[in-house]
């Protein structure tokens, strides 16, 4: 168990950092944010985890920002990225019928977000093949009808009042991105409250400040990734006649929030260079006023309590059993080494130990990131050729 969970970690640390080290700049850091953001906290649990949604999650992804960076980017880079995009096609294809079909979405966004030439060829021949498998992988795999088990109870309800129970259904369903009604797990870790109240307000920070340079491209590239996350549920619900949209879990669709936000942060492309060729990524830019900077250090505050938090609620879960907690907001603790009903015999550290290493971890990493990410134009390196 341990041993599959490290591998499935480390792939999607390599796979993606690997597209990080290799993109320009602004891309860099369009792709951290988007993934880090839209991960946590359920992300980070499947991941980790050993439900096919890990490879879902980490294939889509891969397959969206190693295209993108493909790109905007000459020689060995770019051939490593549209390696990277490869790889994640095939772990999207291997995983779930339905992370196959989302190679199909990535591409039509992508052709939204990506100026047609010549010169992106390569990028668009993987794109259209691996979308091809993508939807022939979804039809054997039979992934629409197997929702469709239920619905008679609804049977004498016209097909209108079917969509509007699905439609206003989407409002929970898309809070259950950040852990709302279903959490990680069997939905036997609760997020309801403090985890999703947290994540809920970095993923709204950061879709507002999302919004400072918009274009055509980003809308249609985005609105098409959004399109996918809300009308799939919906069209099942409308083909089975019953509300889907109700019970239908958000993991299904996580690996598209990524690649949403991705399409919403990617920076336009840097003007054309001597050759024709648009290479590299315009600079990728926080707020730099007082107010912009006190803003960016409170969100980032609130990201690193809401980690803690959802970190503190698994371990507990998983040491101690089901455990109640107050609702909305409820930040008590307790020492998860103190009688705990389970944990590993030989482990060289309790329970609480990790707790406190992820915390400070995390916490670490999102400051050395936003500290990074807030370095000023004249600061930061030049979009890579």
């Amino acid at each position: 168990v341990l041993a599959l969970r490290t591998v499935n970690t480390l792939l999607a640390i390599g796979l993606i950092g690997a597209i990080i080290a290799l993109a320009d700049s602004g891309l860099q850091r369009a792709i951290s944010v988007a993934v880090t953001v839209a991960w946590l906290p359920m992300g980070f649990y499947f991941v980790a985890g050993m439900n096919p949604s890990s490879w879902a999650m980490t294939g889509t992804f891969a397959f969206a920002a190693g295209l993108l960076a493909a790109t905007r980017s000459v020689g060995p880079r770019r051939v490593g990225l549209i390696a990277c995009a490869l790889a994640g096609a095939v772990l999207a294809c291997t995983s779930r019928g339905d992370s196959a079909f989302f190679l199909f979405v990535v591409t039509v966004a992508l052709a939204f977000a990506v100026p047609l030439s010549r010169r992106i060829i390569p990028e668009a021949t993987l794109a259209c093949v691996a979308s091809v498998v993508g939807i022939w992988v979804m039809a054997r795999t039979n992934v629409a009808a197997s929702h469709l088990g239920s619905g008679n109870e609804l049977a004498e309800y016209s097909l209108k009042h079917i969509a509007w129970l699905n439609v206003s259904s989407l409002p929970n369903y898309l809070r259950g991105f950040v852990g709302h009604l279903l959490g990680p797990g069997w939905n036997d870790v609760s997020y309801q409250g403090t985890v999703s109240y947290g994540a809920s307000v970095v993923v709204v920070a950061v879709l507002c400040w999302s919004l400072r340079s918009p274009s055509w491209r980003k809308a249609l590239s985005a609105i098409t990734v959004a399109g996918a996350i809300t009308g799939v549920p919906v069209v099942i619900g409308l083909r089975g006649h019953f509300n889907n949209v109700l019970t239908y879990q958000p993991r299904y669709m996580l690996p598209l929030f990524a690649v949403f936000l991705l399409m919403l942060l990617a920076p336009s492309p840097a003007r054309a260079n001597d050759e024709g060729r648009h290479v590299g990524s315009e600079e990728f830019r926080l707020p730099t006023s007082i107010a912009g900077r006190v803003g960016t250090g409170l969100v980032a505050a609130t990201w690193a309590l809401t980690n803690a938090r959802a970190l503190y609620l698994v371990i507990e879960r998983y040491a101690f059993g089901r455990t109640q907690h107050g609702y909305p907001i409820d930040l008590s603790t307790r020492n998860l080494s103190a009688g705990n009903e389970w944990w590993w015999p030989t482990a060289p550290i309790g329970p609480m130990a990790v707790w406190i290493l992820g915390t400070v971890a995390g916490a670490l990493a999102i400051g050395l990131a936003v500290f990074l990410w807030q370095r000023s134009p004249e600061k930061a390196p030049e979009p890579r050729r």
